[in-house]
């Protein structure tokens, strides 16, 4: 016989707001009989009459078709509470069909939120990422990346940081890791099949028993995606902890080390290129305004100067074309809050793309490195002498000699075929191309990389990755382009590397000691 308790239905949701009646209007004194073949289709009936009020509800659950769960399922007419107040036994009714994730739960780092006697309203429960009837925001995304962003938005309250005492660069620690930005570009709108490799927070932390990972758990979660690492691998991941002297000390070396090395170097590079303008005008206004006059001999003009010849010029074109896009597929990575970075990443067709282009460009990029220096072997052993463009002791002393002389202290010094600026910019291309190709080694390998070192560095190989392209970028942007473009002497543009030539007034003037050479050898008439 089934009875309703009259107190436990005042008390509920329903029995502050309707009399019996209000569902069961066509009964009276005389009972109908129960006239339901199935209690299946006695449960149908009474969800149906649920629907006559709750007509703005659809059931969201995954499950449909015969087994579909139905109103009275998870809803009882006559003693519920409303779950805001009781969010305890909405989550015991999905612990009915859900054992195993129910189970989970309750062991998990959020299981005060079932507490039949005091739940947690901080915690989230079941209906938080699984919405029973309202349909989520981000409903296109998958749900464990949907869900994600709720855990973001909880690790990164202030007010629950600062009440659970929890590491407050939980959040940030994740957005700068490969994982983290592969999220961001994705949240930002992009393809649904990348969706399927971002590694969320459920990946490793679990869906249900939420917690943080013992270092052994956390190789066999790396294990998952990474076949065939080592233990080494998993420390590659430094946690969610602040890096800095005492955890992670060799990623806060590298990441320090470039917060100073970038401005220093910036600083620098425009200061010595104000030093060079105020020498410029000051040379201009001691000399009037000279006039343009093309360089003759008694028989007429003199020919140009060979100074590039066709396999480097070639060489040129191609280091810049492969130093372009590596800049436009790699540096949009970084910075996914970016509209614009978002924008590029999507006109190479997605995160995937722009990442496979860019470790294609990166291989080609460090095959040019290596042919390059057999050349430059190749030409020393047949010359017997050291390559021009290769730093000497006398380039350290031009520095201070320049300075002195654009300062008016002293005499300029003569360079040869290429000056102390040029031979220097070169190494610092040479020496940091050779760093960038081998961390993105590490980067693109780091399964085979782990099996020999730890993972702290490929920790630190991503940091120096990305701080050594921006340091590149930056000196390309300020130096390069002030030395072949905007400097006085060349503006608008030096074209020697283009055609090869420089003319022998220019060649006497910027390079006397070669100039010299070239006279000697018979190379010029005077």
């Amino acid at each position: 016989q089934f009875q309703v308790d009259p107190e436990d239905h005042k008390a509920s949701a329903h029995g502050q707001i309707l009399a019996c009646m209000s569902c069961h209007e066509s009964y009276d004194d005389d009972h109908p009989e129960f006239d339901f073949p199935t209690q299946k289709e006695y449960a149908q009936r009474r969800s149906e009459l649920c629907q006559s009020c709750h007509e703005d509800v659809a059931p969201l659950h995954p499950v449909e078709g015969d087994d579909a769960p139905l109103c009275v399922d998870c809803h009882s007419a006559h003693s519920d509470r409303s779950f805001e107040s009781s969010p305890s036994r909405l989550i015991e009714r999905c612990g009915v069909c859900h054992e195993p994730e129910f189970a989970g739960f309750q062991e998990g780092g959020h299981a005060e939120s079932a507490s039949p006697s005091s739940p947690n309203p901080d915690m989230p429960q079941c209906g938080t990422c699984h919405p029973a009837h309202k349909q989520p925001e981000g409903s296109a995304l998958r749900l464990t990346t949907r869900v994600t962003t709720l855990c973001i938005d909880c690790h990164s309250s202030s007010r629950l940081v600062l009440k659970y005492e929890q590491t407050g660069t939980v959040v940030a620690s994740y957005m700068e890791d490969f994982h983290g930005l592969t999220f961001q570009h994705l949240v930002a709108g992009l393809k649904e099949s990348e969706q399927e490799e971002v590694m969320t927070c459920a990946t490793c932390h679990g869906p249900h028993k939420v917690g943080p990972l013992e270092e052994a758990e956390l190789a066999e979660v790396c294990a998952r995606c990474h076949d065939g690492t080592s233990a080494l691998f998993a420390g590659a991941w430094l946690g969610h902890g602040e890096i800095g002297p005492g955890h992670g000390i060799l990623v806060w070396i590298v990441r320090t080390s470039y917060r100073v090395l970038i401005p220093f170097m910036l600083v620098g590079l425009l200061l010595n290129i104000v030093i060079q303008l105020r020498h410029h005008f000051r040379r201009r206004s001691e000399a009037g305004v000279a006039t343009d006059r093309a360089e003759e001999s008694a028989d007429g003009p003199i020919a140009p100067v060979i100074r590039f010849s066709p396999v480097v010029r070639a060489e040129h074109a191609l280091c810049a074309l492969l130093f372009f896009m590596l800049v436009l597929t790699g540096l949009p990575q970084s910075y996914p809050e970016s509209g614009l970075a978002g924008g590029i990443i999507d006109s190479w067709g997605g995160i995937a793309s722009a990442r496979l282009i860019h470790r294609t460009c990166g291989f080609i990029f460090a095959g040019l490195m290596v042919l390059h220096v057999l050349r430059g072997i190749i030409g020393t052993v047949r010359s017997h002498q050291q390559p021009d463009i290769l730093p000497t002791a006398k380039d350290f002393q031009d520095i201070f000699e320049t300075l002195r002389h654009q300062l008016g202290k002293g005499p300029a010094p003569r360079f040869g075929k290429f000056d102390y600026g040029e031979k220097f910019e070169y190494m610092g291309l040479f020496l940091g191309s050779i760093l960038i190709a081998g961390t993105g080694f590490l980067l693109v390998f780091p399964e085979f990389a782990t099996t020999y070192l730890p993972g702290i560095i490929l920790a630190a190989a991503r940091v120096a990755h990305g701080y050594e392209a921006t340091l590149a970028v930056l000196v390309v942007l300020v130096w390069h382009v002030w030395g072949v473009t905007l400097r006085p002497e060349v503006f608008p543009l030096d074209t020697s590397i283009f055609t090869g030539k420089m003319s022998v007034e220019r060649l006497r003037e910027e390079h006397g000691l070669w100039y010299d050479k070239l006279l000697s050898e018979g190379t010029l008439e005077e």
